[in-house]
């Protein structure tokens, strides 16, 4: 489901380490909160794992931010801890986030919060890209 609405895609190509990239456009953190939002997600980061590349170099995550409001809600930051949660349960590597946004300090907040979010087993990058989508 999350990927045959287009809110998240694989991309056909690799980046420069080989990595897969997950790009997320418009996807609504709010959306988390249900299980069933979470299962798909599960089941999405598990499809990736069939292929043996994923396996060895890992994922790297590209979340357009530019939708965000100035504040979310709790549903939206409730839906983003179990979403990490949830990720830490899957042996998929995650390499890296890379967050677009147009001049919002909530991706600021958004990224440090993945961070805290995750315990330390769980090694990634986070960055954040000021400008349009276009721009980044």
């Amino acid at each position: 489901k999350i990927q045959t609405d287009g809110r998240c895609q694989i991309l056909p190509a690799r980046d420069a380490h080989g990595r897969a990239v997950i790009c997320c456009l418009e996807f609504d953190l709010s959306m988390l909160v249900s299980e069933a939002s979470r299962r798909n997600y599960f089941y999405f980061c598990m499809k990736l794992l069939e292929d043996e590349d994923v396996q060895r170099n890992g994922v790297v995550c590209i979340r357009n931010g530019r939708e965000e409001a100035d504040d979310l809600s709790m549903a939206a930051w409730r839906g983003l801890y179990k979403c990490a949660k949830l990720t830490e349960t899957i042996p998929l590597c995650l390499r890296g986030f890379h967050f677009i946004a147009e001049n919002s300090t909530v991706v600021q907040h958004i990224s440090s919060f993945i961070q805290l979010s995750f315990t330390k087993h769980v090694r990634h990058r986070c960055r954040t890209h000021r400008g349009t989508f276009m721009e980044c």
